[in-house]
C-alpha cells in the first residue's frame, strides 16, 4: 500500500519496484500492488514533480479506503488458504491499520515503513505528557510567558471532559488502533527521517515555513546540500497548525487544534437592541487561563472549548460504508456546530464523524511511528527495526557506504526504500521477504 502524493500512474512505478527488489531478493510468494486514493488537491508543477497540498482530505481518503482493502485482502486469503502479508509505506499505512482494527482484517503480519501516523495510535506509553516540556503543540500553548496553558483547556485532552458512555471519549489518536494477538507487528521506522522529524524549537509562522517550502522546491539541489531536503519536518507541521488556519487547504486546519477562541458567545440576553447572543473577545495569557480553568466545569468546555471551535456551519464530511457490506463507502456531511450540541446529537455527530474530526481537529501527542519505536509491538512478537541504524545497512563484511550524492548526510529518509538503489537498502528487503516462523 503506497503512501500520500502517489497518483495511479506514479503508484505503478512504487509497486513494480518494490515487487523487483523483493523478488531480487528471495521472495517467491504472490505479490499484490494496492493504489488508494491519497491525491486529493494534487498539483503538477514544473519540470514534473506533484504536491498535494490538503493533506488532511486524504488523511479522510485513507480511513474511507479501509473496508475496501478488508474486501481484497479477504479474498486473497479465501484463495491462498492462508493470512497474507500487508505491507504500507507512509500514510498507507493508516489504510491497512484501520482495516485491521476497525474491521477486523485477515493479515497475519504487518511490516509497517516510514508510518505516518501518531506513534501513540498503536501505544499510548509513546505520547508526550501535555505540559511545557511536550513538543508537539504550538508553542503558543507552552511557552506563554514561560508556562504552558492547562491541558484541561488543550484540544488534545477534550476527550476527557466526557464521560465513557459519550462517543466524544473516543476523539483522541490516543490507542486509536490497538494492536491484535493474531497478527505480529514490525515498525520500520528511521531517526533519520526528514518528513518526521521533531521541531523542539518556537513555532514559526506559517507564512515562514511555507515560504521555505517555496525556496526548497525552487533550490532543491541547495537545500539538498544543506542537509535539509523538500518536505522535511511537514508532519509535524500538519499537527501543529491544526486549527490555525484560514482555509485548512494548506497544512493544518481551520478549527480545533491549536487555534484558540477568540470569540466568545455569552449565553444570556444582550446585543443590538437586547436581541440575540452577546458577543465579546477574550484573549487570555496563560496565567490568566489557570485561574479561569479553575472556576469552570466540564461542561462548560463541553459546549464552548478554549480551543478555537470553528464556524457552526463549517461541513465535516466523513466516509461510511453502505449498509448492504459491499465495501462500498458513501460520503455524508454535517454542520460541525453539532458537536458541541449537549447530549444525543453531540454523540451523534462525534460517532458519525470521528475520523474525520481526528485528522482536522485533533492533533497527536506523539512523534510519528516512522520516526520512533512502538514498544507494544514487541510484546506480541513483532518487533522494531531503525533503518537509520549503520548495522541495518550493513550486509557481508563490513557497512555499506550511503551513496555519494547525499554527501555527509547518511539519513535514511522518508521514501529511500524506492529511492536508494537496492544495494544499499538490502538489508531492509531480506528482513521483509523473510518466510513466515
Amino acid at each position: 500500500m503506497h503512501g500520500y502524493n502517489v497518483n495511479q500512474e506514479l503508484a505503478q512505478g512504487w509497486h513494480a519496484e518494490v515487487f523487483k527488489r523483493l523478488w531480487v531478493m528471495g521472495l517467491t510468494d504472490r505479490f499484490w500492488g494496492v493504489t488508494w486514493y491519497g491525491t486529493e488537491s494534487q498539483k503538477k508543477l514544473p519540470p514534473d514533480r506533484y504536491v498535494t497540498g490538503d493533506y488532511h482530505s486524504n488523511v479522510v481518503n485513507a480511513f474511507g479506503t479501509a473496508p475496501a482493502l478488508v474486501a481484497v485482502l479477504n479474498q486473497i486469503s479465501s484463495e491462498a488458504g492462508r493470512e497474507p502479508t500487508v505491507m504500507g509505506h507512509s500514510l498507507g499505512n493508516l489504510v491497512i491499520s484501520a482495516a485491521l482494527s476497525d474491521f477486523d482484517a485477515p493479515a497475519s503480519r504487518y511490516f509497517m515503513v516510514n508510518g505516518a501516523l501518531a506513534a501513540e495510535a498503536y501505544d499510548p506509553s509513546t505520547r508526550q505528557a501535555s505540559d511545557q516540556a511536550a513538543t508537539l503543540p504550538h508553542t503558543a500553548w507552552t511557552r506563554e510567558d514561560r508556562q504552558a496553558y492547562p491541558s484541561r483547556l488543550w484540544s488534545t485532552e477534550w476527550y476527557r471532559l466526557f464521560p465513557e458512555s459519550d462517543s466524544r471519549r473516543a476523539l483522541t489518536w490516543q490507542d486509536r488502533f490497538p494492536t491484535r494477538a493474531e497478527t505480529r507487528y514490525f515498525n520500520f521506522y528511521s531517526e533519520g527521517e526528514e518528513v518526521f522529524a521533531d521541531d523542539p524549537g518556537d513555532t514559526p509562522s506559517l507564512g515562514l515555513i511555507l515560504w521555505k517550502n517555496t525556496w526548497e522546491y525552487l533550490t532543491e539541489e541547495l537545500a539538498q546540500q544543506q542537509g535539509r531536503p523538500a518536505g522535511s519536518q511537514a508532519w509535524i507541521y500538519q499537527e501543529k497548525f491544526k486549527g490555525r488556519t484560514l482555509t485548512g487547504k494548506v497544512l493544518g486546519s481551520r478549527y480545533g487544534g491549536w487555534g484558540f477562541n477568540r470569540l466568545v458567545k455569552e449565553r444570556r440576553p444582550g446585543g443590538i437592541r437586547g436581541l440575540g447572543p452577546k458577543v465579546r473577545f477574550v484573549s487570555l495569557d496563560a496565567e490568566q487561563a489557570v485561574s479561569f480553568s479553575a472556576m469552570m466545569e466540564d461542561e462548560d468546555f463541553q459546549a464552548v472549548p478554549f480551543f478555537r471551535p470553528g464556524s457552526d456551519r463549517i461541513p465535516v464530511a466523513t466516509w461510511v460504508p453502505r449498509a448492504d457490506g459491499s465495501g462500498v463507502q458513501d460520503k455524508i456531511s454535517d454542520r460541525l456546530g453539532a458537536l458541541y450540541t449537549p447530549g444525543a446529537t453531540g454523540e451523534a455527530f462525534a460517532q458519525r464523524h470521528r475520523d474525520s474530526l481526528l485528522a482536522r481537529m485533533i492533533p497527536a501527542q506523539s512523534l510519528a511511528a516512522g520516526r520512533v519505536a512502538v514498544p507494544d509491538f514487541e510484546q506480541i512478537g513483532g518487533a522494531n527495526f531503525d533503518m537509520n541504524a549503520e548495522l541495518f545497512r550493513t550486509r557481508g563484511e563490513g557497512p555499506l557506504k550511503w551513496p555519494s550524492i547525499r554527501g555527509p548526510d547518511t539519513s535514511w529518509r522518508h521514501s529511500d526504500l524506492r529511492e536508494i538503489a537496492l544495494p544499499f537498502v538490502s538489508s531492509l528487503y531480506l528482513e521483509l521477504g523473510k518466510p513466515m516462523e
